[in-house]
């Protein structure tokens, strides 16, 4: 810009003005020129002014009056009358404890302007009792009930007591609401009834007596009852009760039943049942004396002594069992036998036997039985046997045995039945004879868990096979064993297919080798690849080959510090010298340093 004789510059636009006029760059105070300062206003008028600008450049004094301010406050009450001097405040003070002033601000015209929130809240009372702890809270209203007086205690302020009146009598009513005595001066407890003093000026009526007759319609409690006649339609709750019960029993019965039960009795029943007949879904714990018919779900008993038809279906101590002795007559059906004796005249079915059984069983045994059988068995055996027989078996064994454990001595067992599968897809083991030295003879079978083969694949699978294999065809070979060898001072051909996947010929080719202790890779032709990343490249010999060629060049190459030196190669072609240099890169200019002489140097640069 040119200078002026009177040493003014011009102003430079709003538009041109530089962003970093203000600003720290770098660390570095930026500079600023004459031409982009403020004007000088002068002085401002008044105290308390500031400087306000527009949108167009123009700069003024002025007074700070923002939009939304004023310079007082108005109140009003109710929003309607303005109340106070001249309708404007400066300052309210709120005084009082039934006064609550809170302070907030909104935004009123794009500013934020204060505002107060007075709030009265709502005057309650706090009923306490006689020794001054609060026993309701927030009371409005206080009602006095009759022959109670309200009145201030003496030497007190601000409270109010309620007490009862000179000479008052208590009406009592009967359970129809109807009044049947009127300011009774004296209660009298009836029979059966006890009055008690729980606490001072109160009187507590209890039953402690007999009652010969109760009707009850609602809910009862009784610590002993015994009446000729009871009529209920609630719940009656008693720990004794001594009579005929008729109707529906809902929790439990401790002690003896004496008589006839009809209905459902639901819960265990603990104690000796003597009974005709007897029909049980739940657990009963006692001796049973049937002389009907007894079926039960779940039985805990010592003795059953049974005439007739007993059914069993549940369990008792000691593994879902019946421990006990039975004395039976007719027909028992037990699910769940264990005993010590059985004295049966009849027939005994059970599901489920479990138990020492010492003799000779003579007869058909049909059904499962579980456990060790020592002794004798005469007879036809019907069904499965699961468990050890000890003994010699004389006679045909006809079915399906499904293990076999120890079948020692089965000379006769030289044929199996062999059933053909090879429609499943499932993997099954292989059998083989114990003992690769017995070829022939009596030889157990053995299986390996990872022996297997699948009928519907055709697949044998095991974890190792062993041998010459060089005969086996089309085995695909997923991985092969792999020797460390970095030691070995040797030349190896690396291996190579003709597709990425499938089964292949692996190749070798004579000229690409490597060296393990060498960690060499040498070839004879070119290697074509995309981009190579790796660490340091070095040429095999000093100064004999290129980076490139004259026909083939590199388009770019990136480094950093760019080493140049010909110290042991060819000197140049200009003087004839050798020398090293390094090439390094400024912010703002190119250096070159002399490795022999240890000089630095700037390299000129011309900005076009």
């Amino acid at each position: 810009m040119a200078k002026l004789l009177s040493g003014k510059v011009g102003i430079t636009t709003f538009a041109g003005l530089s962003t970093s006029r203000n600003q720290i760059v770098g660390g570095q105070p930026t500079f600023i020129g004459l031409s982009e300062v403020e004007p000088n206003l002068g002085l401002s008028p008044q105290n308390d002014y500031v400087l306000f600008g527009d949108a167009n450049g123009a700069r003024r004094w002025g007074e700070l009056t923002p939009a939304g301010s004023v310079n007082g406050i108005t109140v009003r009450d109710e929003g309607i009358a303005p109340v106070g001097l001249a309708g404007s405040i400066t300052i309210l003070d709120i005084v009082g404890d039934g006064v609550v002033a809170i302070q907030t601000h909104i935004t009123q015209g794009g500013v934020q302007v204060g505002l107060a929130t007075l709030s009265i809240p709502a005057n309650t009372l706090d009923g306490e009792n006689g020794s001054g702890f609060t026993q309701v809270s927030g009371i409005s209203t206080i009602r006095v009930g009759a022959g109670l007086t309200i009145f201030a205690p003496s030497g007190t302020t601000g409270i109010a007591s309620i007490g009862t009146l000179t000479g008052f009598g208590v009406d009592v009513y009967d359970d129809s609401s109807f009044l049947r005595v009127s300011t009774a001066a004296q209660l009298q407890a009836g029979v059966g009834l006890s009055v008690t003093e729980p606490q001072t000026n109160r009187a507590k009526f209890d039953f402690t007596g007999n009652i010969p007759q109760l009707n009850v319609s609602g809910i009862s409690t009784l610590n002993q009852t015994q009446l000729s006649d009871a009529n209920v339609a609630g719940i009656v709750t008693a720990t004794a009760f001594e009579g005929n019960l008729t109707g529906n029993v809902t929790g439990n019965v401790t002690g003896d039943v004496d008589g006839n039960v009809t209905g459902n009795v639901t819960g265990n029943l603990t104690g000796d049942v003597y009974a005709g007949l007897v029909t049980a879904t739940k657990g009963i714990t006692g001796d049973i004396n049937s002389s009907g018919v007894s079926t039960i779900t779940q039985l805990l008993v010592t003795t059953i002594n049974n005439l007739a038809f007993t059914t069993s279906f549940g369990y008792i101590a000691n593994g879902n069992s019946f421990m006990g002795n039975l004395n039976a007559g007719g027909i028992s059906t037990a699910r769940y036998l264990q005993n010590e004796h059985i004295n049966s005249t009849g027939i005994i079915t059970a599901t489920s036997f479990v138990g020492p059984l010492t003799g000779n069983v003579t007869g058909n045994v049909t059904g499962n039985t579980n456990g060790t059988h020592t002794g004798a068995v005469i007879g036809d055996v019907t069904g499965n046997v699961t468990g050890n027989i000890t003994g010699n078996i004389t006679g045909d064994v006809t079915g399906n045995a499904d293990t076999a454990t120890n079948a020692t001595n089965s000379v006769n067992s030289s044929h199996v039945l062999v059933t053909d599968n090879e429609s499943t897809n499932e993997e099954n083991l292989i059998t083989f004879v114990e003992n690769g030295a017995n070829t022939t003879g009596n030889v157990g079978l053995e299986m390996d868990g990872d022996l297997t083969y699948n009928p519907s694949t055709g697949t044998l699978s095991a974890t190792e096979f062993s041998g010459n294999g060089l005969s086996i065809t089309n085995v695909p070979a997923a991985s092969v064993l792999v020797t460390a060898t970095n030691t070995t001072n040797a030349t190896h051909y690396m291996v190579f297919s003709d597709s990425v996947s499938g089964q292949e010929t692996m190749r070798t080719d004579n000229t690409l080798t490597y060296n393990p202790s060498l960690n060499k890779l040498t070839t004879n032709g070119p290697i074509d690849v995309s981009d190579i990343t790796c660490h340091n490249i070095t040429p095999e010999l000093n100064n004999q080959y290129n980076l490139g060629t004259a026909s083939q060049r590199f388009a770019n190459i990136f480094s950093a510090d760019l080493q140049l030196s010909n110290v042991h190669a060819h000197p140049n072609s200009i003087d004839g010298t050798k020398g090293d240099w390094t090439l390094q890169e400024g912010e703002n200019d190119i250096f070159m340093i002399n490795n022999l002489t240890g000089k630095k140097y700037k390299i000129n640069l011309t900005e076009v």
